[in-house]
């Protein structure tokens, strides 16, 4: 909590925060798909793609 980073989790990759994959993330408020990686996340709600999968993830919020 003293971070106050997010951590990527998803059900198709619960290891994808040390993985660092490439990971699509489409912002439900902005409506925008950026390619950005796991490290990257924004306090809003997004959902995770898996660039290599193709795979949607789990919809989820920062953990603050």
């Amino acid at each position: 909590d003293a971070d106050g980073e997010a951590e990527a989790r998803c059900s198709c990759c619960p290891r994808s925060k040390s993985a660092r994959l490439w990971i699509w993330l489409k912002l439900e408020l902005d409506g925008e798909i950026r390619r950005r990686t796991t490290q990257a996340i924004s306090d809003k709600v997004i959902r995770v793609w898996h660039k290599q999968a193709g795979k949607a993830g789990t919809v989820f919020k920062q953990m603050r």
